[in-house]
C-alpha cells in the first residue's frame, strides 16, 4: 500500500515534531489534568465513608482503652531536686497508662489504702539510664572534687535503670524508699585487686566485694543490743541481684611447654530475682544456689589451651582482720586473716578459681563486715624488671532491694456497674408467712431489723486482701477477662419496645450441606446479623440481590452493600467460626440525589436494565449494569417529558405508580392509578383536628405523625365554657337521701338539696405532649389556646398527646395538631461531585487548551506544495503515523470518560457514572499493537523497508510469548489476554535491552523511553496478577496462617500526639519463604474535628510492597485486619522517572545540537 504525502519524507517528518512541541505539551498537560481528576473521582467515596462512620471509630476506639487496668510499680526512685517520684514501668504496664492519667492508689509503701486517693500522671516517657542524681550511702569514699568525674562509674552516684517511667507527686498517699537497712540499691563501685607483674615472687590476688554497708547509726558502739561498725542487710523476695566476676592474667599462647599464657574467666549474671526472704547476700547466695549458675556460666579462655576451674566452698571463713588480704604470695596458704589462719584459709591454686565469704569476727575484734571473695589465677614473675604479666580480680555487685511493703499498685479509674443487672445461680431460698426471707449466711428479722444475708457462690474478679484487685487471667491485656458465665436478668425500669428498622438488611442463619443443618428460616437479631444502612436516605422499598452486591432502593438514594461469600461456620453448623470480612459488607450510595420514593411496584427489571420512578424529585430512572462498579444511571425522564412527569406525580402524589417491561416492544411500561400507599402505623396525620369525648377522672391519649419536617408545631385546643351541667345524683330511697356533690374548685358552692351549676367557670384542663423523650405540658388551664413544641429532629416524627380535666361529668374538647413549620435557613453545600461551577470551569479550561493547540497547528504549520513523495507501509513513517492514531485514540478514551458526565451534568442536570470497566475494555485491546509498534517502528528504514533483514524481531517475538506463557501458566483466569498483554510487553523490553549493546544506535532518549514503558507496561500488569490480599478479624494476640503467610496480632500501644490520639498495632508477618517483617499499622483519632483514619504501614523492597492496614469491628474486641502484597509497585514508579529521563535527554540533546 503506497501512500502520497506532500513533503519529503525524513524532513517532514522531523518538521512535524519541532513544530507541534508545545501541542504535544499542551496535550501531556491536558492528560495529567485527566489523571488527577480521575483521582478525585475515586477518593470521593472513600472521604464520604469516614465522614459517616468516623463516630463509630470514635466510640470503638475509646471503648477499647476504657477497661480497666491495674499497674504495678517495684522500683521507684525520688528525684532529689523535686517532689516528684519516677516509678518504673516494667512489661504491660507502659502500655497501661499516658501522661495525664487519672490513677486510683490501691496500695502504697504502706500498704493497702482504705480511703479513695487519686494520683495524676504528670508525664510518660522512657527514660535512658542514670536520668537520676541519687548519692550513693554507701560509698564513703573520699573525693577531691564533688561529684568526681565519671560518678555513676565510681560508684558516687546509685545506678538509675533505662525504661518506661510514670512521673507522680504523691499527695495523700505514702510513697517512701525502703526504710530497712540498705534502703532500695545497696551498690559499690568495682573492686579491683592485682598481683603485680615486678613483684619478688609469683602469687595470687584475692578479689574482694563487701556485701554489707556501713552501720547507719552513728553511736552503734553504745547501742543496746550490741551492734557494730558494719550491718547485714536484708534480700527481700523479688530483689534483683546482678554479679560480675573477671580473672585475668594476659600472656601469649604457651608454645613448647615454654612461656606465659594467658588466662581469663569471666561470669556475667543476668538479672537474678530472690526466691524468697534471706537475712543477709550469704544466706541468699546459698539459698539460691547462686553458686551453680557461676560455675556453669562462667567463660574460661587459655592461651595455647586448657581449662580453669570453679569452685565454690559453703563454709563461712572468719577472722579478726577488718578487711581481707588482697594477695597471697606463691607456696603459702590462702589466710585472709593472718591472726587467724585455722578460721580465715581459702584454697589458691593456678587452673582453679576459688569462691568463698569472709566475715570479720566482731568476738575476735572485727568489724562484723561480710565479704565475697574470688581468687585469681597465678601470676608471671618478671625478669630484671622485663616481661611477666600481673594477675588481676574484678568484682562488681548490685543489689535492688525490692520494697518490703511490697509493690505500689495504682488503677485506672472505673467505670460504675449498673445496679439494676442481677445475675442467676443454682439457689433458691424461702420466704416465711410473714414475710421474712431465709439466707445461707444469716435471715432476715423484721421486727430487728436484721436483713437477710445470701452468698451467692459466684464471682468476676480476685481481690486478694492487699489492695490488689484484677478480672483478667494473669492480669494481662491480653488475658481472657472473668465472665460470670450466670444468666442475667434486670430490673430496669426502661420500658422496651419494637423497633422499627427502617433502613436496615438483616441476613438468615446458615446452611451447612455437611450436617444438613438448616437455618435459613432463623432471623434471629439477638445476634446481631444485621446491617445499618444509612437512615437519612429514608426507608428500603426494594433490595436486588445481584452476585457481587445487592441493589438496595431507598426513598432518597440508590445504594449499594457490597456481600460477602467466604462465611464459614463449624461442622454443626451452630456459629460462625471466620467472617470474611462480613455477611453485609460496606454500603456504597451512588453521587446522584435520587431514589425509588415509595413506589417499589414501579420497579421493572430486564437484563441489564433496571427501570423505577422516583415521585419526590418527579423522574424516571434507568439504571444499566450488573455491579455498583459498572452500572450507569439515566433520567429517562428528561427526554422531553420533564415537566410531564413533574406535574403526573405531584398530582398523584401517594398513589401507586405500577412499572413492567415489555419484551416484545422492547418497552418500559408505567402506569399511574388512584390506589392510595398503604402507611404503616394509625396516627393521625398533622393539620388535622380531632374531637375528644374526655370521660371524667380518664385521661384521652392519642398520636398525630407530624412528618419528617423540622420546626415549630403549633397544638391548638379549644376548651368547653362554664362548668358541669349537672352535679346530684340520687341513691333511690328519696330526697333526703340526696348527695349533694360540692364543685372542685367551685366559687360559691351553695345549695341544701339539689345543687345547680356556678356560673363561673370552674373546671381546668391539662394539654400534655411528648415528642422524641422530651415532655411538654400547658399545665392546668381553663381557656383555649396553643401549646408550641420545638420538633428538632427528622427521625422522631411522632407525638402523643394526653388530655386530661378535673370535670366530674363528660366534656368535648378540641386539638388540632399542624405540620412543622421550619425555620428559614440558607444552606451552602459544597460537594466535589455535584458542583456545576466547578464542572464549568474544568469545561472552559479543557476548551482553551484545545483550542491553543488546534491554533498552534493551523497558524504555524506550513505545508510545501511543490513536493510530493510517498513511502512504503512497512516504513518508520508508517510505524511512527500509527502510533500517533493509537496515542490519539487513548487520549480521545479519556477525554470522553472523564469529561462527559460533567458536560451531562452542566447541560441538563443528568448524572451519569463511568468506572474502570469503560477505561479497560477500551484501551486494553489496542495495547498489545500499540506496543508492538513501539518496539518495531524504530527498527525500520525511512520510505521503504523488508523483513529478511529483521529476522531478530521475529525471534524475539517468539520468546516472548514463550516466556509470557511460562510464567501464567499456573493461573487458569484469562490466560489468553495475559499472555497477550505480557508478551507484548516483553517484547518491547528485550528490543531495547538489545538496543542499548548496539554502538551504531545514537537516539538514547528513544530508547531509555520505551525501555521505561515497557517496564511501565510489564510491572502494571505483573503486579495485577501476582497481588495478594488477606482480610480477616483478629484479637490481640491471636494469629491468622494460610499456606502462603502467617499473620501473628502480637501487641497494641497507644500513643498521643499535639492533634490525635492511635492505636498502634503490632504484627509479625512470616511468608512461606521463610521471609519475617514486623508491621505496626495506626488507626488515628483526630481531635479538631473529629475523624477517624487508618493509617497504613508499608515496607518496600526491590521486588514488593507489603501493606497492612486495621479498623476496629463494632461492639467488639477484634481488629478487622487487611494485609496486601503487591509487587514490583517500585518498579511502576521507576518507570516512570524513566520515561521522563528519555524527554528530558531529547531535549537537552536537541538545545545541544542547536
Amino acid at each position: 500500500m503506497i501512500l502520497i504525502i506532500q513533503k519529503e519524507v525524513q524532513s517532514a517528518m522531523k518538521k512535524i515534531f519541532n513544530q507541534n512541541r508545545l501541542l504535544f505539551f499542551l496535550y501531556g498537560s491536558w492528560f495529567l489534568t485527566c489523571l488527577i481528576l480521575i483521582l478525585i473521582f475515586g477518593n470521593v467515596s472513600i472521604s464520604s465513608w469516614v465522614n459517616t462512620n468516623h463516630n463509630y471509630f470514635l466510640d470503638s476506639f475509646f471503648k477499647y482503652f476504657k477497661a480497666l487496668s491495674t499497674i504495678y510499680s517495684e522500683k521507684y526512685f525520688e528525684d532529689p531536686d523535686s517532689n516528684s517520684v519516677f516509678f518504673l514501668l516494667e512489661g504491660e504496664n507502659a502500655a497501661k497508662v499516658e501522661s495525664g492519667t487519672r490513677l486510683v492508689v490501691k496500695r502504697d509503701s504502706g500498704g493497702a489504702v482504705e480511703q479513695c486517693v487519686i494520683a495524676t500522671i504528670t508525664d510518660k516517657s522512657t527514660k535512658p539510664s542514670n536520668f537520676l542524681k541519687i548519692r550513693n550511702p554507701n560509698d564513703t569514699t573520699t573525693y577531691a572534687t564533688e561529684p568526681p568525674q565519671d560518678p555513676f562509674e565510681v560508684g558516687y552516684y546509685i545506678p538509675i535503670p533505662a525504661g518506661a517511667y510514670a512521673e507522680i507527686v504523691p499527695s495523700g498517699f505514702n510513697i517512701s524508699q525502703e526504710q530497712t537497712v540498705g534502703g532500695n540499691v545497696v551498690y559499690y563501685p568495682p573492686q579491683r585487686t592485682t598481683f603485680p607483674a615486678l613483684n619478688k615472687s609469683r602469687g595470687y590476688p584475692i578479689g574482694r566485694a563487701r556485701v554489707n554497708i556501713i552501720n547507719p547509726n552513728p553511736d552503734y558502739a553504745s547501742a543496746v543490743p550490741t551492734q557494730y561498725k558494719y550491718f547485714d542487710y536484708t534480700i527481700p523476695v523479688n530483689s534483683v541481684i546482678t554479679i560480675r566476676v573477671y580473672q585475668n592474667r594476659e600472656g601469649g599462647n604457651r608454645k613448647k611447654g615454654r612461656g606465659c599464657e594467658f588466662r581469663r574467666n569471666l561470669y556475667e549474671s543476668p538479672e537474678l530475682v530472690s526466691q524468697a526472704n534471706y537475712d543477709n547476700f550469704y544466706q541468699w547466695f546459698n539459698g539460691d544456689n547462686i553458686a551453680n549458675k557461676l560455675i556453669a556460666e562462667s567463660q574460661t579462655e587459655v592461651g595455647g589451651g586448657g581449662t580453669i576451674g570453679n569452685v565454690y566452698n559453703t563454709a563461712l571463713l572468719t577472722g579478726a582482720a577488718t578487711e581481707p588480704e588482697k594477695t597471697i604470695n606463691d607456696g603459702n596458704a590462702g589466710i585472709l586473716s593472718p591472726g587467724n589462719p585455722s578460721t580465715s584459709t581459702i584454697l589458691v591454686a593456678q587452673d582453679t578459681n576459688y569462691y568463698q565469704f569472709y566475715r570479720s569476727d566482731p568476738a575476735a575484734g572485727g568489724d562484723n563486715s561480710l565479704w565475697f571473695v574470688a581468687t585469681g589465677t597465678l601470676s608471671c614473675k618478671s625478669f630484671a624488671g622485663i616481661g611477666g604479666h600481673a594477675s588481676n580480680v574484678e568484682i562488681e555487685i548490685t543489689v535492688e532491694r525490692a520494697n518490703q511493703a511490697g509493690v505500689v499498685v495504682f488503677e485506672t479509674e472505673p467505670s460504675d456497674a449498673s445496679p439494676d443487672i442481677w445475675f442467676e445461680n443454682d439457689l433458691s431460698f424461702k420466704i416465711s408467712n410473714v414475710g421474712e426471707h431465709f439466707g445461707n449466711v444469716q435471715n432476715q428479722n423484721i421486727q430487728t431489723a436484721t436483713p437477710a444475708i445470701i452468698d451467692t457462690g459466684f464471682f468476676d474478679c480476685f481481690t486478694f486482701g492487699n489492695g490488689v484487685e484484677s478480672y483478667r487471667i494473669r492480669d494481662s491485656l491480653k488475658g481472657e477477662a472473668f465472665t460470670y458465665g450466670n444468666r442475667v436478668t434486670t430490673t430496669a425500669a426502661q420500658e422496651y419496645k419494637e423497633v422499627h428498622r427502617f433502613a436496615d438488611l438483616t441476613y438468615s442463619g446458615i446452611f451447612n450441606n455437611e450436617s444438613n443443618v438448616n437455618k435459613l428460616n432463623e432471623f434471629n437479631l439477638g445476634l446481631l446479623n444485621f446491617k445499618n444502612l444509612e437512615e437519612s436516605f429514608a426507608s428500603i422499598q426494594k433490595t436486588v440481590a445481584r452476585q457481587t452486591d445487592i441493589l438496595v432502593l431507598q426513598e432518597d438514594r440508590i445504594s449499594y452493600v457490597l456481600a460477602g461469600k467466604d462465611l464459614l461456620s463449624d461442622a454443626g453448623g451452630g456459629g460462625a467460626l471466620t467472617s470474611v470480612p462480613e455477611v453485609l459488607g460496606q454500603q456504597i450510595a451512588r453521587l446522584e440525589e435520587f431514589g425509588i420514593s415509595r413506589n417499589p411496584e414501579s420497579y421493572a427489571e430486564f437484563g441489564a436494565d433496571k427501570f423505577f420512578t422516583d415521585e419526590q424529585r418527579g423522574a424516571v430512572i434507568q439504571l444499566k449494569g450488573g455491579a455498583y462498579n459498572n452500572e450507569s444511571l439515566t433520567v429517562i425522564s428528561e427526554a422531553g417529558m420533564r415537566s410531564y412527569f413533574r406535574d403526573l406525580f405531584h398530582s398523584t402524589f401517594d398513589q401507586q405508580k405500577v412499572g413492567g417491561f415489555d419484551p416484545y416492544m422492547n418497552e418500559y411500561v408505567l402506569s399511574s392509578n388512584s390506589n392510595r400507599l398503604p402507611f404503616v402505623g394509625e396516627c393521625d396525620l398533622c393539620g388535622t383536628s380531632r374531637d375528644i369525648q374526655l370521660q371524667p377522672n380518664t385521661p384521652f391519649t392519642f398520636c398525630v405523625n407530624v412528618t419528617q419536617e423540622v420546626g415549630t408545631v403549633n397544638i391548638d385546643y379549644v376548651l368547653p365554657s362554664g362548668g358541669n351541667n349537672n352535679i346530684v345524683t340520687e341513691d333511690g330511697t328519696g330526697t333526703t337521701n340526696e348527695i349533694m356533690h360540692t364543685e372542685v374548685n367551685s366559687a360559691a358552692p351553695s345549695g341544701s338539696d339539689i345543687v345547680t351549676e356556678d356560673a363561673t367557670s370552674n373546671n381546668s384542663y391539662t394539654i400534655t405532649v411528648l415528642y422524641n423523650g422530651n415532655s411538654f405540658t400547658t399545665g392546668a388551664v381553663t381557656a383555649s389556646g396553643t401549646l408550641q413544641i420545638d420538633k428538632n429532629s427528622v427521625y422522631a416524627d411522632i407525638v402523643a398527646i394526653t388530655v386530661s380535666s378535673n370535670a366530674i361529668t363528660t366534656d368535648s374538647v378540641e386539638i388540632t395538631t399542624f405540620c412543622p413549620e421550619p425555620d428559614q435557613i440558607t444552606i451552602t453545600q459544597v460537594s466535589i461531585t455535584s458542583n456545576a461551577e466547578r464542572g464549568l470551569f474544568i469545561l472552559i479550561f479543557l476548551f482553551i487548551l484545545i483550542f491553543l493547540s488546534i491554533f498552534i497547528f493551523f497558524f504555524f504549520h506550513k505545508d510545501d506544495e511543490n513536493k510530493s513523495y510517498s513511502f512504503f507501509w512497512l516504513s518508520k513513517e508508517t510505524s511512527i503515523l500509527i502510533n500517533n492514531w493509537f496515542m490519539m485514540y487513548f487520549l480521545s478514551v479519556v477525554l470522553i470518560g472523564t469529561v462527559y458526565p460533567i458536560f451531562l451534568d452542566v447541560i441538563s442536570s443528568q448524572k451519569i457514572s463511568v468506572g474502570p470497566p469503560f477505561y479497560h475494555k477500551l484501551i486494553i485491546p489496542f495495547l498489545v499493537p500499540f506496543l508492538l509498534m513501539m518496539a518495531i517502528g524504530p527498527k525500520l528504514r525511512w520510505i521503504k523497508s523488508h523483513l529478511e533483514d529483521k529476522i531478530y524481531l521475529i525471534s524475539f517475538f517468539i520468546i516472548s510469548i514463550l516466556l509470557a506463557y511460562y510464567v501464567l501458566k499456573n493461573f487458569n483466569q484469562n490466560i489468553l489476554t495475559n499472555t497477550i498483554l505480557i508478551s507484548s510487553a516483553l517484547y518491547l523490553f528485550f528490543i531495547t535491552i538489545r538496543d542499548f549493546f548496539i554502538k551504531k544506535y545514537k537516539n538514547i532518549s528513544q530508547n531509555i523511553a520505551h525501555f521505561g514503558f515497557s517496564l511501565l507496561i510489564l510491572s502494571i500488569l505483573l503486579n495485577n496478577l501476582f497481588s495478594d490480599e488477606i482480610i480477616t478479624n483478629l484479637k490481640v494476640g491471636e494469629t491468622f496462617e494460610n499456606s502462603k503467610t502467617k499473620i501473628v496480632f502480637e501487641s497494641i500501644d497507644q500513643k498521643n500526639e499535639k492533634n490525635y490520639s492511635a492505636i498502634i498495632a503490632n504484627f509479625s508477618i512470616r511468608s512461606s519463604n521463610g521471609e519475617e517483617d514486623s508491621l505496626s499499622p495506626e488507626l488515628r483519632i483526630y481531635n479538631q474535628p473529629t475523624i477517624a483514619t487508618s493509617e497504613a504501614d508499608i515496607k518496600t523492597n526491590l521486588l514488593t510492597d507489603k501493606f497492612i492496614v486495621i479498623n476496629l469491628v463494632q461492639n467488639q474486641d477484634y481488629f478487622n485486619v487487611r494485609y496486601q502484597v503487591k509487587p514490583f509497585m517500585l518498579w511502576i514508579w521507576l518507570s516512570v522517572i524513566l520515561i521522563s529521563f528519555g524527554g528530558i535527554v531529547s531535549f537537552l540533546k536537541k538545545h545541544h545540537e542547536k
